[in-house]
């Protein structure tokens, strides 16, 4: 059409206009594009739950978690939200609580060389991994930072799934094949993101089990067989299901993973019979609360694009770690071998109020901005569990510092806190293995 359009207002045929140079592949501009800002919601849709229905009826209040429209809570009668996120808070550390985890992200490792594929990517040594257990693993880029974390699991010898942050599941996926293709096409594996096909329920609290009993499942769900990072394939329901005894809360917890069209009926199920023992459905807040009592780090969140495993506490067994992986070479680089770099700890505000969520933290001998900054609050929240306000956040030379008292800047005034330890709640995790 171009070259017929210029043709037409120069006077001459198309042939004689001559031809674009332009050479495959090349893609073409959608008509999205050109619709630009006026496509509305449709211009970045948001995945939905396989449980979405049930959550709406039943006072859902929804937010994008890394595209997907998740619950941050449920609200009863006219509850706010601190309210609401404090009854679901202590509902899981007294009871048990449901949450539709389906969005974590899931992939599926298969092949002959698969343990030695995955212990490339992972900094944690994937190949010592039994069959039936899992294990926590960070992965790096080449620069040796922390761009995603998630358990690994070893069905078999040759088969493995990995999960993922909701929002780098595709990332990760795209990361592994883009690998196996260009730098080892030698190796036999075979890579299969599920994350959309299946659904995932997590039960977390001390009564997890008991819930779980109170159904049809072929599955030993005592501690002495079932152990903290242990997976197990079997039916609930008279449903294949893959249950893995994971935790994000530092509570007994279970995660149920099942084909997607299952998860209504499973996550019905599951409410019918948790209505005796005071079952309560929890968002993404109170999730986000009981993490950070626990100390447990949202990658994204208390990290950031410098942040290595020394930062997080994972130096020592990183280091540890023989066989090479992606980013092992730029930890030991002189900038990730400084003393001072920023590392996550605790921060214990000084009154009732909580810490300024992104707030940064003042040298010693600054009183206000500009001055140095030797830090910042990553994550801050009020903590049902302990009846005060509990924050997490990364400072210069943290690990030393405890019991250091800082000046905490933002907008809305100057704060006070004490470094403390990263976990509030339960520091022997003895709650995990219930």
């Amino acid at each position: 059409n171009a070259l017929a359009i210029l043709g037409q207002e120069t006077g001459r045929v198309i042939a004689d206009v001559g031809t674009t140079k332009f050479r495959p592949p090349y893609t073409p501009v959608t008509m999205g594009a050109m619709a630009a800002r006026s496509n509305g919601k449709l211009f970045s849709p948001l995945r939905r739950l396989p449980v979405h229905e049930w959550h709406a009826e039943n006072g859902a209040k929804f937010e994008d978690y890394g595209g997907w429209l998740r619950p941050a809570f449920y609200a009863q009668k006219n509850e706010g939200e601190q309210a609401a996120v404090t009854r679901e808070v202590l509902a899981v550390r007294n009871h048990v609580g449901i949450l539709d985890y389906s969005p974590l992200g899931k992939i599926l490792i298969r092949g002959k060389d698969a343990a030695v594929f995955l212990n490339r990517f992972y900094a944690n040594k994937v190949t010592s991994l039994k069959e039936g257990r899992a294990r926590y693993g960070l992965i790096l880029d080449e620069h040796g930072c922390v761009i995603d974390d998630g358990v690994f699991v070893r069905f078999a010898e040759d088969h493995f799934m990995v999960t993922t942050t909701s929002g780098g599941a595709s990332r990760f996926a795209q990361s592994l094949e883009e690998w196996r293709q260009c730098e080892w096409p030698d190796m036999e594996v075979i890579i299969t993101p599920i994350t959309t096909g299946y659904g995932t329920i997590s039960l977390q609290g001390p009564k997890a089990r008991i819930l779980l009993e109170k159904l049809d499942c072929n599955i030993d769900l005592c501690k002495a067989n079932f152990p903290h990072m242990a997976v197990r394939k079997g039916n609930l329901q008279n449903v294949p299901v893959t249950i893995l005894r994971t935790s994000f809360t530092g509570e007994l917890g279970f995660e149920i993973y099942m084909p997607r069209s299952y998860a209504c009926a499973l996550w019905d199920s599951f409410i019918a019979a948790g209505d005796t023992i005071g079952l309560t459905p929890f968002g993404l807040e109170a999730l986000m609360v009981m993490r950070t009592e626990k100390g447990f780090i949202h990658v994204g969140v208390d990290t950031d694009s410098r942040t290595i495993p020394d930062d997080v506490g994972f130096g020592v067994p990183v280091r540890k770690k023989a066989d090479d992986f992606i980013g092992k070479r730029s930890l030991y680089r002189p900038d990730a071998l400084r003393t001072d770099r920023e590392c996550i700890v605790g921060l214990r505000a000084l009154d009732r109020n909580c810490l300024p969520m992104g707030g940064v933290i003042l040298a010693a001998d600054e009183k206000a901005l500009p001055g140095s900054i030797v830090g910042r609050v990553t994550s801050s929240y009020f903590s049902p569990s302990l009846n005060k306000p509990i924050a997490l956040g990364m400072l210069k030379a943290g690990s030393t510092r405890t019991g250091e008292i800082l000046t905490i800047f933002d907008v809305d005034g100057m704060y006070q806190a004490e470094v403390v330890s990263p976990c509030t709640y339960d520091p022997k995790g003895e709650q995990l293995h219930v």
